[in-house]
């Protein structure tokens, strides 16, 4: 993350002025620690549900297990964009910024569609 920040810094033009270079700060780290709270509710509510499959039988034992395991890798991919993100220099900054949302909007959707 403070690789990120540096970059940040380092990306103003000359004559930038440094209240607008704090600004881009300030969004990166807003949006990044954003990102990481709704990681982590998300983890709490796999972890509630792993609970819930070990109480359950048959078929929607089987079913439930399916989806966290979809959820889990979803929620990889998430904190593998998000450190790329991270760690990547201004030039691939929006390719992954892209890549990031795509894999977000995944994984949120696959959350909505369990109705939690």
């Amino acid at each position: 993350m403070r690789y990120a920040l540096l970059m940040a810094r380092m990306l103003l033009v000359p004559g930038g002025s440094v209240s607008h270079a704090e600004r881009l700060v300030e969004l990166l780290e807003a949006n990044v620690e954003k990102i990481e709270a709704e990681l982590k509710l998300w983890t709490a509510k796999i972890d509630e549900l792993t609970a819930s499959a070990q109480k359950s039988n048959g078929w929607a034992r089987i079913d439930l297990r399916q989806r966290i395991d979809d959820l889990k890798v979803r929620r990889a991919l998430v904190r593998a964009k998000l450190d790329e993100l991270e760690s990547a220099g201004s030039d691939n900054r929006e390719g992954l910024r892209i890549g990031l949302e795509r894999v977000w909007n995944e994984l949120k959707a696959a959350f909505d569609e369990l109705k939690l």
